[in-house]
């Protein structure tokens, strides 16, 4: 189901990217946006671009970065993730760098 969409990517509190754009959503499911995946079941947050794929395992607070089929990384981080009404709320640190990325839903099926 298509859905608007605004979200926000902050960078060490910095905002970096505020947009409003269309997505998939399955409510309680899945949200799909640009090259973002958030299975809201699991708690798992995908990110894939032409060089890597990055998944966050928030129940485990686990990252995993695979660059192709013989170069993938598992690492503990630190995050927090929390899906509320129409909100969805996600933070992931690597190192000292914080990524936090707010999913506010506007309208539903559009």
């Amino acid at each position: 189901m298509n859905s608007k969409i605004n979200y926000i990517l902050y960078t060490d509190k910095k905002k970096e990217i505020e947009k409003e754009i269309m997505a998939n959503y399955i409510p309680d499911e899945l949200l799909e946006f640009e090259e973002n995946v958030i299975d809201l079941i699991n708690k798992i947050y995908k990110r894939k671009t032409d060089d890597y794929e990055l998944i966050i395992y928030f129940s485990t607070n686990t990252c995993e970065l695979k660059y192709d089929e013989n170069h993938a990384f598992k690492f503990e981080i630190e995050s927090f993730f929390k899906a509320k009404d129409d909100r969805i709320h996600i933070e992931y640190a690597f190192d000292e760098e914080i990524k936090k990325l707010i999913i506010d839903l506007k309208e539903v099926n559009l």
